[in-house]
């Protein structure tokens, strides 16, 4: 394994402690490289190779999934190119080698100089490649935590089109089930009017509803399509009706209070992550804007190749070459410049300041808003659960009832169908709404592992 491999296992590791902010290039400890190469986060339990449709659960889903997406995939390509960078920001520049010829050699006591050699080394000012690899790895970081933020957002994606896969399916059985029961009303409209006992309009009302709620049954068919191509594109592959077993949508639970919520949101959202990464990089920044006004050191020698005296009777160092040392330093005379770049510099870190504070503004809202959603949602299913759809059962049975005994006229009956309708139908909803704003959740929690895998484990 190279070394991208282990600083990719390395992130794993990071990623999985909550609020610990490490960095790569100021921990190396090969024991907690070896901790973190054990650690394994696939979202589903299985690896992608195991895993074929029908896929079971959400979980493998997202598997599939975040494997697939170009985007997830494009992001963590851009996290490794950006860590790639961090040793060549901390090296030295390279030496330069020169090679003088004499066109007229230079005569001396011990000979003609012909030629001469140098090499040099730019050494930068104390601090400056320390703040250089310190701003590399503060950007690498700051790309690992938008691939993170990619990761939360497709894997939201996925499982809002899943759930509302599911509600699709539940929306269409329950509405089979009562195009089935009006048909029956319409055969039972029917044998009445033969016998005299109802009139013409019941069996054109039975009709009338039978028409509509197939057309209704129709455009629920009808939307499975587009819903699939969502959820293809959420994943990045083909997705069909197959490839995804039917079931019915949990109920999940509510979570915690608010407090709790942003508590963890400050130290796991990796947008927020993201934006402290960028304030260190902007305050990394400035400093090493200020060591601009400081020269660098230049280290050189040189050899100049001597050839023999011709005079007679040479001395005996005669043929000997000269070696140089030279030092120097840079001028950093243009000070306006530095002054501007130090001025660029503190203005990035007001800016990622204000970046941040906005952030951490729009992270609160969103999760005041992800948990009235999430609370709204589980009480509309407790209220069709427990009063709604067990009262509009009881009222449909008692109308049934009565129109056979013809105690109420046909519309009565009707009406109580598509009550009870109305609220299965809402009462599916509101459990894929539920389970759509927990995802919702989770993506702004940051609650979704990261799946890293190394090129070693592609090939």
């Amino acid at each position: 394994m190279n070394t991208t491999s282990y600083f990719r296992l390395f992130y794993r590791y990071k990623y999985s402690q909550a609020g610990t902010r490490w960095y790569p290039n100021r921990h190396r400890s090969v024991l907690v490289i070896l901790v973190s190469s054990l650690i394994v986060l696939p979202v589903g339990g299985q690896s992608v190779s195991t895993l074929e449709p029908p896929y079971q659960s959400v979980e493998e889903l997202l598997t599939v999934g975040l494997a697939a997406s170009p985007e997830v995939t494009g992001a963590q390509a851009q996290w490794e190119a950006m860590l790639e960078i961090v040793p060549s920001r901390r090296a030295l520049p390279n030496p330069a080698l020169g090679y003088v010829h004499y066109l007229q050699s230079v005569e001396t006591r011990v000979g003609p100089q012909q030629a001469a050699v140098s090499l040099s080394q730019l050494l930068p000012w104390f601090g400056k490649l320390r703040l250089d690899g310190r701003i590399a790895a503060g950007e690498a970081d700051a790309a690992y935590y938008q691939y993170a933020g990619t990761v939360q957002k497709v894997a939201a994606e996925i499982e809002d089109a899943y759930w509302d896969y599911l509600y699709l399916h539940q929306a269409i059985g329950i509405t089979r089930q009562n195009v089935e029961l009006l048909r029956n009303w319409e055969a039972v409209a029917l044998s009445k009017y033969i016998t005299a006992q109802t009139s013409h309009p019941d069996i054109i009302k039975a009709q009338v509803e039978v028409l509509s709620l197939e057309d209704r049954l129709e455009a629920l068919q009808q939307s499975e399509k587009p819903l699939l191509a969502r959820l293809s594109a959420a994943m990045g592959k083909p997705i069909t009706s197959g490839d995804i077993e039917i079931m019915a949508v949990p109920v999940f639970p509510l979570p915690p209070s608010i407090d709790s919520l942003l508590e963890e949101a400050s130290l796991r959202n990796p947008g927020l992550l993201r934006s402290h990464e960028i304030i260190d990089v902007s305050e990394s920044a400035v400093h090493r804007a200020r060591l601009n006004y400081f020269p660098d050191l230049m280290l050189g020698g040189n050899v100049v190749l001597t050839g023999k005296s011709l005079v007679p009777d040479p001395p005996a160092e005669s043929g000997r070459d000269a070696l140089l040392f030279t030092v120097g330093i840079t001028i950093p005379l243009y000070r306006k410049k530095y002054r501007a770049l130090e001025q660029s510099a503190k203005a990035g870190l007001n800016s990622a300041r204000l970046a941040a504070e906005n952030i951490e503004n729009q992270l609160k809202s969103q999760l005041e808003l992800v948990s009235f959603d999430l609370h709204d949602a589980a009480r509309k299913v407790r209220l069709y659960e427990e009063a709604l759809i067990p009262r509009a059962e009881q009222s449909l049975l008692t109308s049934e009832k009565a129109y056979i005994a013809e105690e109420v006229d046909f519309l009565t009956l009707i009406e109580s169908q598509r009550v009870l309708l109305n609220y299965q139908l809402s009462h599916q909803k509101a459990l894929a709404d539920l389970a759509s704003h927990r995802a919702r959740l989770h993506a702004l929690l940051g609650r979704y592992p990261l799946n890293i895998t190394t090129v070693e484990e592609k090939k």
